[in-house]
């Protein structure tokens, strides 16, 4: 039985209020679904640019079963396959109430474009924890380093020219980071003076 179009409204506007990273404290606001959802998009259309509508559709969309089972951290996924494939069902099962593909078959390109997906996914969290290292959270250099490690594996399956653009890209934003928000950066001493 599927959700209502009431109901998939509801599904949907919650489940990108959804916490992400909830088991680890953040310094400033915490990244919900939606905020994650529309990084992967940006990063998908930068990095791959010719990808299908149903592609972009479904990386807007890939993290709203998490409205029935929250976010589950990706380490836990990773070194619990049998939690893992458990969790897809319900997301498969969550999708199809949603009237949503749960694969897009027919699309051409489909096989390429859910690794495309995954690498955006991935480059999304890792700038998420870059961003959150440079504002003091070292808290999160696990999740880098895993997620870090995992991209690398993701690469191997690219094109090798592709593999080297998102290197560059992942490279060219934690430079900006690294240039913009270094320890060397020093707050004016006269910052609460009154001109």
């Amino acid at each position: 039985m599927e959700y209502s179009r009431s109901e998939a409204v509801y599904n949907h506007r919650m489940a990108g209020r959804i916490r992400r990273l909830h088991i680890k404290p953040m310094n400033g606001d915490e990244q919900n679904i939606a905020a994650h959802s529309w990084g992967v998009a940006m990063i998908l259309l930068d990095l791959f640019p010719s990808v299908s509508r149903n592609c972009l559709v479904f990386a807007l969309r890939h993290d709203v079963p998490e409205i029935v089972t929250g976010d589950i951290p990706a380490n836990v996924k990773w070194e619990h396959p049998p939690l893992q494939n458990t969790l897809e069902w319900i997301e498969k099962g969550f999708l199809e109430k949603m009237g949503w593909p749960t694969e897009h078959e027919g699309t051409v390109h489909w096989d390429r474009e859910k690794t495309y997906i995954r690498i955006a996914d991935r480059v999304e969290l890792l700038f998420y924890c870059l961003e959150q290292i440079y504002m003091g959270n070292l808290l999160l250099m696990d999740v880098f380093e895993n997620v870090r490690e995992k991209l690398n594996d993701d690469l191997r399956k690219l094109d090798p020219s592709q593999a080297v653009d998102v290197q560059e890209y992942i490279k060219a934003y934690s430079g900006f980071l690294a240039d913009k928000f270094s320890k060397n950066y020093k707050v004016p001493c006269d910052v609460l003076s009154i001109s």
